[in-house]
Order: structure tokens, then sequence, then C-alpha cells
């Protein structure tokens, strides 16, 4: 099955380059995967990633409308190959290797122009998303990996100051909830204010280079621990044991578990290349790397330091519609504090295809 996967893959891979020139239980958390998978801080750099570029995928130019309101709809489908899964480290992996799939619905809404003087221009938007993905679709580890399919939902409201010289100051609002959709449960609730400093540059060639700077907050809320074990697939028995044995050692939940374990700032910085292969075929390499500082609980003073290359190629089949074969190296480093309370350093290759489809009313 997975070599039959892993052909399916290549092939389409080959395709999109060439168009144009070219709920299962968990008794316990095995040693070696980042015990972050059990508890809010699964979705760091989720909200980090919201506000970067255009959520309904590559940008395409619309004709200006006399309304002030530019409503956008957008689809779309990826399968994913990862390295990765479960995010364990190098020794430690209980799945070498895994197939994600995940389906997203956005609904981008331009809420006008505003004029800042003679050299400043204001262009807010609001951003809504709902999101599935599965870990293990084609049940190629037949039913273990359930637990960690998921839905999630984001609304992000951004206020981009277009400045002169192709710079943006960019202050934007997340919001995101993950949901166990199959107990209908959503346990974690984040909110996350940022902003950037964008640079945009033009070369001869048609290609653009944008860079970025921002830094941001992650402010999490959710239920109280044991609700949280058995949202995330441990089971009654399990979760009832793990919250026994820290009251047991006289370590209060409330306060060695609390439900903020989210909590913290972060920085980063990107880079993303766009180079026109073609009319229609774009390769689009880019850079990130991000710092979080956890000021909340049990993770107060952990740091973890996240690295990611990436390789798409973009080929637009029609104005609405586009496919991409996409690629992305990810390096997750912690420090002592986070190794402390079982976070683990690892690494994760990404790699698929996706389709897309746009619809401006």
């Amino acid at each position: 099955m997975k070599f039959f996967l892993c052909l399916a893959f290549i092939f389409s891979f080959v395709v999109v380059a060439g168009q144009d020139t070219g709920s299962a239980e968990v008794a316990e958390i095995p040693d070696g995967i980042d015990a972050s998978l059990f508890d809010s801080s699964l979705f760091d750099g989720v909200l980090e990633q919201a506000d970067t570029g255009d959520p309904l995928g590559t940008q395409r130019i619309v004709d200006k409308r006399e309304s002030i309101f530019s409503p956008n709809l957008g689809f779309s489908a990826n399968y994913n190959y990862s390295s990765n899964p479960l995010a364990s480290a190098d020794d430690a992996k209980v799945w070498e290797d895994g197939f994600l799939t995940s389906f997203t619905l956005g609904f981008n809404l331009g809420l006008g122009e505003y004029a800042l003087g003679d050299e400043v221009l204001l262009t807010p938007s609001l951003y809504l998303s709902h999101s599935r993905t599965y870990y293990d679709i084609v049940k190629d580890q037949g039913s273990e990996l359930k637990y960690l399919d998921a839905d999630s939902q984001i609304a992000s409201l951004s206020f981009p100051f277009v400045l002169p010289k192709d710079f943006v100051l960019r202050f934007s609002h997340t919001y995101f909830r993950p949901i166990d959709f199959r107990n209908n449960k959503s346990d974690i609730y984040i909110n996350s204010p940022s902003f950037s400093f964008e640079k945009q540059f033009s070369f001869s060639n048609g290609s653009t280079l944008t860079t970025s700077v921002g830094a941001g907050l992650s402010i999490s809320e959710g239920s109280e621990y044991l609700a949280s074990l058995r949202s995330a697939g441990v089971s009654d028995a399990t979760a009832i044991l793990l919250y026994d044995h820290l009251v047991r050692d006289g370590k209060d939940p409330a306060i060695t578990r609390p439900t903020n374990v989210q909590d913290s700032w972060n920085h980063q910085i990107g880079l993303t290349y766009m180079y026109p292969l073609s009319e229609k075929l774009l390769a689009m390499p880019n850079f990130i790397f991000s710092k979080s500082v956890y000021t909340e609980g049990r993770y107060t003073g952990r740091e973890d330091i996240n690295t990611s290359f990436g390789l798409n190629f973009s080929y637009s089949l029609k104005e609405w519609l586009n496919l991409t074969a996409l690629s992305n190296y990810t390096l997750k480093k912690t420090n002592d504090i986070g190794k402390s309370e079982d976070i683990v350093n690892y690494k994760n290759f990404l790699g698929g295809v996706a389709f897309g489809i746009n619809y401006a009313f």
C-alpha cells in the first residue's frame, strides 16, 4: 500500500511540473513522541501561518468593482506524505511515515480601500475557514491514527497598511479552535494578535521576492486537564490514572497542567520567491524561521525554534482552478525546559499535491 501510494505521489508531481514546459483509544503516550501532541501546543505554529500569504492560494488579478466589498470563496484539497506524522524523535518513531489528507473551505472578504493621506492605503479583510484533516484516510495503520483526525476553524481580521515603495505594515487578530469532530468536542480556544512588516521586490524577469518580519502572542483557554486528555483520544481509564498519579504526588493538576499551556509570544522571519516558469506555471521556494517562548504554567520558560524550507509549483489550469505540487522540510528544536516536559526535537518532510478552486463574486 505504501509503495503504491508513493508511486502515485511521484507520478502526480511529475505531471504537475511538466504541464506547460514543463475513535481509537490510546493507552499511553509512547516514549519519543512529542508530548505536545496531547495538549494545546499541538497547534503551535498554526496561528503564525494563518496570516502568511493568501489563504485561498496564489493571488490573481481581479477586476475592480464598484462595491467596497470584494468577497472570494475558495476550496482546496491536499494529499500529503509525511515522514514523521506523530512528531516523534528520530530514535523513537512508532510509525516511520504516513499520509495526511485535508480539505479546507475558506471565505475571504475584502472590506474596501481607504486612503490615509496621499501615500498610505488601508485594505482591511476578513477571513473565515473550516478544515478537516485525516491522518490516515487509507487506513495504512488500521485505525490507530483515528484519534488524531480533527476539524479546525479560523477567523482572522487583517489590517494591512500599504506604504510607499512596496512596504506593508500589517496588524492581525486570529481566532483558532480545533474540534474533535467524532465526539463533537472543542476543548481549546486560541487567540493570536500579531503584526508584521513586509517588503516586496519586483525583478525584470517577472519574479517577485516578498520578505516579512513579525511578532505576536498566543493566548489560549481550554477545558480542565481530565477533559483535555479525553478529547485527545486517551481512554477514560488511562486519563483517570494520569490524573490520580499527579494527585498522589501532591501536584494540583490545575497548576501543573493548566489549560493555557499554549500561552506564548513568538517572532518570525519569512522569505517567499515567486518565479514564473511560463505563463501558467509558477515556482515558489520559501523559508520561515520562528521562535516561540512560553509564558504560563508547566511550560514557562520553554523555547521552541522552528525552521522550514519549502518548494511549491503551482499550475493554473483555469482562471479559477490551480493545481499545486508542494514540498516542505521542518526542523524543530526545544530547550532543556521543553525536554524536561517530554517535548522532543524532531524533523519532518512533507510532500504532496493539492488543487484549489477560487471564485470571486
